[in-house]
């Protein structure tokens, strides 16, 4: 109860069990606010767990996934292996496919398996190594175990670690989840057209079509690099490089990530419409 002092203001008096009723409202409002804290942490730490499982399943596309149970490798480099141990098992597949066709023609044997391309042949039974080979989806962005200046001397080879996904065309490309229209995902510069600058970091990418017929940015190729201007996604870059001038091989080299900046028209010297895209190394890839 309150009591008036001499100024005529009331002052309240606290007696020992106001205060202890203070100091159990004080400790239930710490316990409270450190049960929501606790929750809170346990929910990061959910997502985190989460978050790891995920990007371990995808194939370890973070670097920041942490290391395998038991001190395991780390998932990057659990990728790393993977994808050396599977272009090296392709390549020897290649190679004793080579010898057997050499022979089959010394001897003059017509077989179908012969005639058909030995990078095929040799993919069909990488693809069949659960172990190595992983189906990847066709996503922009970095591959997994893929770093960038390895060298590939199929374009085969691409396709089995996820680089690019077609066999014969330089564009890549997927349908984007928002407005359903493609952006692209890879490109090929083979060296069949003027692709080449002298800024290592700059790509001037002719579109796709016909070398005797005008260029159309229809084509799915062309329209898909020119919608990732507007969605900037990045880009993988792949260049062709020949060992030797009078080599009719081609080295494939992965240069990195880069991002659609520009396009337009321009003349050939046959004198069709074709599209130049401008591409530019995203910095750190």
């Amino acid at each position: 109860m309150g009591k008036r002092d001499e100024g005529g203001c009331e002052s309240k008096v606290f007696d020992g069990r106001n205060a202890s009723k203070r100091d159990n409202e004080k400790h239930g409002r710490s316990r409270f606010s450190s049960l929501q804290s606790r929750k809170k942490i346990s929910k990061i730490k959910k997502w985190r767990r989460e978050y790891i499982s995920y990007f371990t399943n995808m194939g370890g596309n973070s670097r920041n996934v942490g290391k395998k149970q038991g001190g395991g490798l780390m998932a990057d480099e659990r990728e790393r292996e993977r994808v050396m141990e599977l272009l090296s098992k392709f390549r020897a597949i290649c190679k004793n496919l080579s010898q057997e066709n050499k022979t089959q023609r010394e001897r003059k044997v017509s077989e179908s398996s012969a005639l058909m391309r030995i990078d095929i042949l040799a993919a069909r039974e990488v693809k069949k190594m659960s172990s190595l080979y992983t189906k990847r989806t066709n996503s922009p962005g970095p591959i997994p175990g893929v770093e960038v200046g390895d060298k590939f001397r199929y374009r085969m080879e691409l396709i089995l670690v996820g680089l690019h996904s077609n066999l014969q065309k330089g564009i890549d490309f997927v349908f984007s989840n928002g407005a359903g229209e493609r952006i692209a995902t890879s490109v090929v510069a083979s060296g069949g057209y003027a692709n080449e600058t002298s800024d290592p970091n700059v790509l001037i990418y002719c579109g796709q079509g016909g070398e005797h017929e005008d260029q159309s940015l229809n084509n799915p190729g062309n329209s898909a690099l020119k919608n990732s201007i507007t969605v900037k996604n990045p880009v993988r870059v792949i260049r062709g490089t020949k060992e030797r001038a009078s080599s009719y091989a081609t080295t494939f080299v992965y240069d990195g990530l880069y991002r659609v900046v520009a396009f337009w028209s321009d003349i050939s010297c046959s004198g069709k419409l074709l599209y130049k895209f401008k591409l530019v190394r995203i910095t750190g890839s």
